[in-house]
């Protein structure tokens, strides 16, 4: 069980949702350049051929959850906050689920 998920979702809140994006990006890059940085590398593979494992979609929808949950607002109720990130955290598993179809 890993927290990626929230940490994506904490990034973008914390970083807003630009920032939280282009730290996400970087992120890829840096794995696409061969650093250890996905979980499992590198016996699962490094680079280019880990993001095009199955976990690929996931990783890709890591930046788009990080820039929906930066635009989350404090001045938002609590409830509202809640639904926002529920809806952040789609692209995740939309992006995750057609990667591995």
């Amino acid at each position: 069980m890993t927290m990626q998920t929230f940490v994506i979702m904490a990034i973008g809140m914390i970083a807003g949702g630009r920032m939280g994006a282009l730290i996400l990006l970087s992120y890829l890059f840096e794995g696409l350049a061969g650093l250890p940085v996905f979980a499992g590398t590198p016996e699962k593979g490094i680079g280019l051929s880990y993001i095009l494992g199955p976990t690929g979609g996931y990783l890709i929808g890591y930046m788009f959850t990080a820039y929906l949950s930066g635009n989350v607002k404090n001045e938002d109720k609590n409830i509202t906050k809640i639904i926002k990130l529920i809806i952040a955290i789609v692209p995740t598993y939309f992006f995750g689920v057609i990667w591995l179809g």
